[in-house]
């Protein structure tokens, strides 16, 4: 008994140990010494390769070799593939919308990888693999593990960038955190145990990606929010489960959605969504030009609608016209104060411009807005945005404030707070 309850204490030690140990990221070539209580991530990078020169990531297949069947109301695969997705934005590539990879993939089956990535404009892509996904018991602990594998190759063929790694955690020691709302996916835990799995898919997918060198630079076009081609929960809610154009677009067919909305536009030529849904479609097929005819068309048709205007700023931003993009998102702002997408562009167009100050207030905007509205991946991108930020004490205030109630979350924050934060967003001008 007395030895069991010794091994016990050994255990909990270890668990409590390893737990507040921070991550190291070994690289594999390197002969540093990796042995630690701690978690490891492990990575290779091609000496050769310039990451700066890397335009597009695509998110592709993430593969399950774990041979557990724990968690088996938990869709793995498509869980870890958002949350790479989503944990890849802030590393300031362009991606594209998994639904138009798997279309491609599916539609070109027979071509090499290097061949698929050039009819997707993308320059390398990103897959990975489940090592591990399971939950152990250890006495009177509960230990999830979540592994992971990552390789990122260039269309050239060659592996520029891989990483390993395993996330670990005992049963009630770490909450649900917003980091973990990046993919919106961890919101459908169900139960205490399942809440531990997502925070360790979030865990393990932000650790890997670390390791993945960011692009140095700042880039308009690659770092505006994209018009989401595949539609939006609120887009989603307005439309029949029968519109075909929307269902192209969520599957990738975008040629599809294009040639349906286009006949749709000769029936009945007078109804703004529908110019709407082939603008996106055109962005989606890099018709820019052409995008911005059908977003116009459906701002003339319905002025008050701050997603087509939005659209045509992002477009306006891929036509190299910051002036008309600007001018779009503050329009859209104008008619809704809550609209982190306009915000979040319009600071990106400020940063590019290196009107610092303006950026940074709009940055804090779109994460109050974005606060609002629940979306924190929004929220994410805004405090990073802020951060790399050169800020003057004001603007300081503003990150940390955002910082603050980004780790505190909009359910849990008190009414009076969020009465506040609602005014400040209807009584900001956009043209100060």
């Amino acid at each position: 008994m007395k030895r069991k309850a010794i091994f016990l204490i050994l255990v909990i030690t270890l668990i409590t140990m390893t737990g507040c140990q921070s991550t190291k990221y070994v690289e594999r070539s390197s002969s540093k010494d990796t042995k630690s209580l701690g978690p490891i991530v492990t990575f290779t990078r091609a000496g050769n390769f310039d990451f700066d020169s890397l335009d597009c990531v695509a998110v592709g297949v993430i593969s399950d070799q774990s041979a557990s069947d724990d968690f088996s109301g938990i869709d793995r695969l498509a869980l870890l593939r958002s949350a790479v997705y989503g944990h890849l934005a802030p590393k300031m590539y362009r991606d594209i919308e998994p639904g138009r990879v798997d279309f491609i993939f599916n539609k070109h089956s027979d071509l090499p990888t290097e061949q698929i990535l050039d009819k997707l404009e993308c320059d390398a892509l990103l897959t990975g693999q489940i090592t591990k996904f399971e939950n152990k018991y250890l006495l009177a602990y509960s230990v999830t593990s979540i592994g992971l594998k990552l390789r990122l190759e260039h269309k050239t063929g060659q592996e520029i960038w891989s990483s390993e790694h395993i996330a670990r955690s005992s049963s009630g020691a770490i909450p649900l955190s917003p980091i973990g709302l990046a993919t919106g996916l961890f919101l459908a835990a169900n139960n205490a145990e399942e809440e531990v799995a997502f925070q360790m898919v979030d865990t393990v997918v932000r650790r890997s990606l670390n390791a993945l060198p960011n692009r140095s630079h700042l880039v308009l076009t690659d770092n505006i929010i994209e018009v989401s081609i595949a539609g939006s929960t609120q887009v989603s809610e307005e439309v029949s489960d029968s519109d075909p154009i929307e269902d192209a677009l969520i599957i990738g067919d975008y040629e599809q959605a294009l040639t349906l909305a286009e006949e749709a536009i000769s029936r009945e030529p007078k109804i703004p969504d529908t110019y709407y849904k082939g603008g996106r479609a055109l962005l989606g097929l890099g018709n820019t030009d052409q995008a911005v005819d059908y977003f116009y068309e459906a701002v003339a048709l319905d002025e008050q609608e701050d997603r087509y205007l939005e659209a045509l700023g992002a477009a306006y931003i891929k036509m190299e016209k910051p002036d008309l993009a600007l001018a779009s998102f503050k329009r859209a702002i104008s008619i809704n104060e809550h609209n982190s997408f306009a915000y979040f562009n319009a600071a990106v167009i400020f940063e590019n411009d290196q009107r610092y100050s303006k950026a940074a207030e709009f940055y804090h905007r779109a994460g109050i807005a974005g606060m609002i509205s629940e979306d924190y991946k929004r929220v994410r991108r805004s405090v990073k945005s802020l951060g790399r930020l050169p800020l003057d004490l004001n603007d300081l205030e503003k990150l940390a404030e955002l910082e603050l109630l980004f780790e505190t979350r909009w359910p849990e924050l008190e009414e009076n707070v969020k009465v506040q934060m609602v005014s400040n967003l209807a009584g900001f001008k956009t043209n100060q």
